[in-house]
């Protein structure tokens, strides 16, 4: 990431991400040497499914900072600054969820992977004011969340209750299994004590 960047800078974080995919691809690529894209793949799959993942994890990381960028003209300063920790936490998230692929060639160091992982515990802090707004904007209806806290009149302890008491597993006061397994013994074994 290097020493001069924040951890939260858009560019060092795509060209982390872009230098790690690229490492990966001329490995798995050198490792093939001149073997047929089949014969490549079924020597080296793992290596080559691990690039694919890192190349993917790459352009969705670009596509998110593109459109934050492309959304930030029509946004508040506020919401601007929402989207960019959004942007961050993902990035830092997904390298800390893979942090041996920065560090297996030295592109980040262990102090910075410890900083990251801080980081991150930072971002989520600074966005849970946010979370309930961040889910807000993708407008789904409470139908398609099925979640009791999210629900668009908050009434979340009335709601939960309510989930508790329509379950299937609470329909009935005799639990699954009971009648085949346990029901025999205990009335085979009702008015004699072992003690």
């Amino acid at each position: 990431l290097g020493r001069s960047v924040g951890l939260r800078d858009a560019e060092a974080l795509l060209k982390a991400f872009a230098h790690a995919a690229r490492r990966m691809i001329i490995a798995a690529a050198t490792r093939a040497g001149t073997l047929t894209a089949d014969q490549a793949m079924s020597r080296d799959m793992v290596a080559w499914i691990k690039a694919a993942k890192a190349h993917c994890a790459y352009v969705v990381l670009l596509n998110f900072v593109d459109a934050v960028d492309e959304a930030k003209p029509r946004v508040s300063v506020a919401t601007a600054g929402v989207m960019d920790r959004l942007v961050a936490l993902h990035a830092l998230a997904t390298m800390d969820d893979s942090m041996g692929d920065f560090l297996e060639d030295g592109h980040v160091s262990a102090d910075q992977a410890a900083a990251i992982r801080a980081e991150v515990a930072v971002l989520l802090a600074e966005l849970r004011p946010d979370a309930a707004a961040l889910v807000d904007s993708f407008a789904l209806d409470d139908y398609f969340l099925n979640s009791a806290l999210g629900s668009h009149d908050g009434d979340v302890y009335r709601r939960m209750y309510d989930e508790v008491q329509s379950a299937p597993f609470n329909a009935s006061h005799v639990p699954p299994g009971y009648a085949d397994l346990l029901h025999a013994k205990l009335i085979k074994g009702a008015g004699r004590s072992k003690l």
